[in-house]
């Protein structure tokens, strides 16, 4: 944080800054404070290479999409997709 000019600057509290957006064409990283600031949160997820424990679901159409529930982290409860 020292050679970003970030953290520890009088009127910004104390709270840690947290990489909301990574810009890799123009080498651009946004950063926002506070782990409950609104642009660290999304509704959407997009993962490939899925690996199904079982066989995917008879009806599922891979071009469509699909509704689930899922896991991102270790030990934590599903969430609605």
């Amino acid at each position: 944080r020292q050679g970003l000019a970030i953290g520890g600057l009088r009127g910004f509290g104390e709270e840690p800054w947290y990489v909301a957006e990574k810009d890799t064409a123009t080498n651009t990283l946004l950063v926002v404070q506070g782990a409950a600031h609104p642009l660290l949160y999304t509704d959407w997820l997009t993962a490939d290479a899925v690996h199904w424990i079982n066989e995917p679901p008879a009806d599922w159409d891979e071009g469509a999409g699909l509704r689930c529930r899922a896991k991102t982290r270790y030990r934590q409860p599903d969430q609605d997709c």
